[in-house]
């Protein structure tokens, strides 16, 4: 999912991840299935603008497309 986010996207990914989250997003088709962003999306050609809180606690990450 993450790569076809990144695929998609144009210029900016949005991610809301849950207080505590590494980063590390588990598919619900099983635990041995998951993808970090963290190494998916630099490989994709974004770099982390910027990471801030979000109003309930969970990490909002800025993700943009280097040129």
């Amino acid at each position: 999912g993450i790569r076809f986010c990144a695929q998609s996207a144009r210029s900016l990914i949005v991610i809301r991840l849950p207080h505590g989250s590494t980063g590390n997003i588990r598919s619900k088709h099983g635990e041995h299935q998951r993808a970090d962003i963290r190494e998916i999306l630099p490989a994709c050609g974004f770099v982390r603008e910027r990471k801030e809180a979000g109003p309930r606690g969970e990490w909002v990450q800025y993700w943009r497309r280097m040129a």
